[in-house]
């Protein structure tokens, strides 16, 4: 795997969903511009699981831990939270918006991370027959 190319598409995908908050602050409000920062941001992080992780089901665990916390913050903007919790998630629950598009993108956003990872690991990108950071240290010791 070229981890240089894997390293640079996270950054530019995580960099093009924040670019995309710049847009919405400058008046463009169309769906697409509403709902992209969830799916740019699952989907970077998911790729960010391919450099962490050798195994497929690791990858999976990832995204699934991570579309959980994701859709929960979500989910938690729709409730006021009890007063046991820290001060910074209630301010968040408080002034949030819940929408329940950013949930479906958040999902599907980890969906595709985690589908274009089989489909590449697929493929031979990777140092040999194996596939992982640890299988590519092994091939060139």
């Amino acid at each position: 795997m070229n981890y240089l190319i894997v390293i640079l598409s996270v950054c530019f995908v995580f960099g093009l969903g924040c670019g995309v908050y710049v847009l919405r602050d400058l008046g463009f409000g169309c769906l697409l511009v509403g709902i992209a920062p969830a799916f740019l941001h699952s989907l970077a992080f998911a790729l960010a699981g391919w450099l962490l992780f050798e195994r497929r089901i690791a990858v999976l665990v990832w995204c699934v831990f991570l579309a959980a916390i994701g859709i929960g913050f979500e989910l938690a903007q729709n409730v006021i939270l009890p007063v046991w919790f820290p001060n910074m998630l209630r301010a968040y629950s408080a002034h949030g918006v819940f929408d329940p598009l950013d949930v479906a993108a958040t999902a599907i956003g980890f969906f595709a991370g985690y589908a274009l990872i089989g489909w590449r690991r697929g493929t031979s990108i990777s140092c040999g027959t194996g596939s992982g950071m640890a299988h590519c240290r092994q091939q060139q010791i």
